[in-house]
């Protein structure tokens, strides 16, 4: 019974994941298209886009003991606190 919840956790992750990368891609896409900026429609997928990132955020640093083993995670901090001062 254990082992099902932690798969179906696992599977709604991974959705979520898969379902900002698509928001956010779209999001892009259409930020950078000069017939869609400034648009209603960006305000439609933006904010979906970022309410889904911060939930998956907060998720990884309370569950950051799964994560921190990731291969060249430090990388990747450093990489993000590059963008965040620039």
């Amino acid at each position: 019974m254990e082992n099902s919840r932690l798969r179906n956790k696992d599977f709604l992750i991974f959705l979520a994941e898969r379902t900002f990368f698509v928001l956010f891609s779209v999001y892009a896409a259409l930020s950078t298209c000069s017939l869609t900026f400034g648009n209603v429609i960006i305000g439609v997928v933006m904010w979906p886009s970022l309410l889904l990132g911060l939930a998956l955020f907060t998720y990884r640093v309370i569950n950051i003991k799964a994560y921190i083993k990731m291969p060249f995670c430090l990388i990747m901090i450093l990489l993000m606190a590059s963008i965040g001062v620039s």
